[in-house]
């Protein structure tokens, strides 16, 4: 046997493959992702077995759709993700599955803030066998991780003082949806800041984008004990964006935070206005504007008993010329400012406009108000007046 023939046997292969794509967020460059192949080394490679113990995070919903194997791969990343671990063992060595599998832990647990994306290596050995270890991308120490958590729940704890956890599920998601918008601004001059994209952002700074949002949405959903997590992919634009799935008196709802935070203008002036539209919204109607990536299977579920519109009475399936006047003076009377409303039809729509707008009913039923604002969605059937009070 040569000696050249022995030296061969003994190579090992290695492939890094580094992404640095963690979520993506709405009109946001997203992060390129690079991958590396290195020079051969030596060594001798084993097959390594995942540890599943230790204190993991395995309620999520992302998890919840997982194969056993998958789990186990889960548990690994999240398990080292969470101790901020330099390198953990991985009992896979599939980049694809890889990839897949750290896009679920992020879905499920938007409180590591302190991670970006990951790189691993695969040993392979022609004696048979592979090792993969997994490396953690973190944006800061274990310690300045641990002081920005302080922090962080100093803002969140303030934040959720207004709400008891006792209340439903509901109203626990509308308080949430109010809060975002009445206290974070989108930020719309980032320049690709990877902290912008995290929680972060939005408790320390007020001001995120997408990711921020929806990573903030699932954060204090879940210390509400309101099951959520985050899903990412595109809006109908063909722009990367990132929104929530949430899970209220057992059935399933998409929330968009991002999307909930508006503004109208009145004269020169620019003001907050919340978009409701995306508050608890049925699958069939918010995937006409939202396009799920495939990291993993999300529920086809139409429920609309916690629906905005329906909780709030303001869901009109057919045409209702006195409701939506009862609905504007009940706003009106009880010192509203902005009043919104969802039709179950075209038809009931464009009979709501013609009627409020085109004909004054909107004028004639509340013949006070002084400049009165309106938006279209004609997509989502939705009719928002703003009344400048």
């Amino acid at each position: 046997m040569s000696k050249g023939w022995k030296r061969g046997l003994a190579v090992i292969l290695v492939v890094i493959a580094i992404f640095l794509i963690r979520r993506k967020g709405l009109g946001i460059r997203i992060r390129d992702k690079v991958i590396d192949v290195t020079q051969s080394v030596s060594g001798t490679a084993k097959n390594i077995i995942g540890d599943e113990s230790g204190d993991v995070s395995s309620d999520g919903y992302a998890y919840s759709v997982l194969t056993n194997s998958q789990r186990t791969v889960y548990k690994e990343i999240d398990k080292a993700v969470k101790n901020h671990d330099e390198m953990t063992l991985l009992s896979t060595s599939d980049a694809k599955l890889i990839e897949k599998i750290y896009q679920c832990v992020m879905a499920d647990n938007t409180g590591y803030f302190w991670v970006h994306g990951y790189s691993y290596t695969t040993t392979s050995s022609f004696l048979g066998g592979t090792e993969t270890k997994f490396y953690p991308k973190y944006l800061m120490t274990k310690n300045e991780a641990e002081e920005k958590q302080k922090e962080i729940d100093a803002v969140a704890s303030e934040w959720l003082s207004g709400i008891s956890t006792d209340a439903g599920d509901y109203e626990k998601s509308k308080y949430v949806y109010e809060l975002l918008a009445n206290n974070v601004d989108y930020d719309y001059t980032t320049t690709g800041d990877i902290k912008n994209q995290t929680i972060e952002s939005v408790f320390l700074k007020k001001s995120s984008v997408c990711q921020g949002f929806a990573d903030a949405t699932t954060y204090l959903l879940k210390k509400l004990g309101v099951s959520s997590c985050v899903v990412i992919g595109k809006a109908y634009t063909g722009e990367a964006h990132a929104w929530n799935l949430v899970r209220l008196d057992g059935k399933y709802y998409y929330l968009d935070s991002t999307w909930g935070n508006g503004t109208y203008k009145i004269n020169t002036e620019i003001k907050k206005h919340i978009n409701y539209a995306y508050l608890n919204s049925d699958y069939d109607t918010f995937s006409k504007t939202h396009i799920a990536d495939d990291n993993f299977e999300i529920p086809k579920s139409n429920e609309f008993i916690d629906n905005y519109y329906v909780k709030e009475g303001l869901y009109f399936p057919s045409e209702d010329r006195i409701g939506e006047a009862d609905a504007l003076r009940e706003m009106w009377d009880s010192g509203g400012t902005e009043c919104s409303m969802r039709f179950g039809t075209d038809e009931a729509y464009l009979d709501a406009f013609s009627y409020l707008v085109e004909q004054y009913g909107l004028r004639n039923t509340i013949p006070e108000a002084g400049n009165v604002s309106y938006t279209e969605d004609k997509e989502n059937k939705v009719l928002t007046f703003v009344f400048d009070r």
